[in-house]
């Protein structure tokens, strides 16, 4: 996110202490992108790890799904705070490789799908879900249909940064749970969808 000095020394710290590089935004132009999905940026570490901190317990028990992985920050970010099953969704192949590049850096085991994101089948578990602003329009609306679903059979958490897309999230049923402010506007939220008896 880098918007404050801190987020830049998190972001810095993190690719240093963790041998890989998952800072660098993505060199494809947006041109080439599908017109709903946003250029790769990793997320500030700081920003993520005080969201996972505003997580329950029971989140990191189920499996742990970033949609938009890019390089692995996420998953990396997620392995850290002690998430069992790591599954990044990207569609960028390029992205995918750096992904694995980063993550057999710290010998993670993760599964990567190179797939659109709204075609993405959840694993049949509870479910912890992670966005960075990765897509909008109707990609958001797909995943935030499939995660209201999904919440009808399991638990599911959703920790979404820079969250420009909430109103999809509210109007699939969800509701912020946990806020974190920067500059008087939400910088990340966690969401839940109680459903589940």
């Amino acid at each position: 996110m880098g918007e404050t000095l801190a987020d830049l020394a998190s972001e810095v710290a993190f690719d240093l202490r963790m041998g890989c590089v998952t800072m660098i935004p993505s060199p494809r132009p947006a041109a080439a992108l599908p017109t709903d999905a946003v250029q790769y940026q990793g997320a500030s570490p700081r920003l993520v790890r005080e969201l996972f901190r505003r997580l329950p317990d029971e989140a990191r028990r189920g499996v742990f799904v970033d949609y938009g992985s890019g390089k692995g920050r996420g998953l990396l970010l997620a392995a850290e705070a002690g998430f069992q099953g790591l599954v990044g969704v990207e569609m960028d192949p390029e992205l995918v490789a750096d992904c694995r590049r980063n993550l057999d850096r710290r010998r993670l085991d993760a599964r990567l799908c190179v797939e659109d994101a709204a075609r993405f089948e959840i694993p049949s578990q509870p479910l912890a879900a992670f966005l960075y602003n990765p897509f909008t329009g109707p990609t958001l609306a797909e995943v935030a249909q499939r995660l209201a679903g999904h919440a009808e059979r399991h638990p599911v958490w959703v920790v979404y940064v820079n969250p420009v897309g909430l109103d999809t999230f509210l109007r699939s049923g969800f509701t912020v749970r946990e806020r974190v402010l920067r500059g008087g506007s939400a910088a990340g939220v966690v969401l839940r969808l109680d459903r589940v008896p």
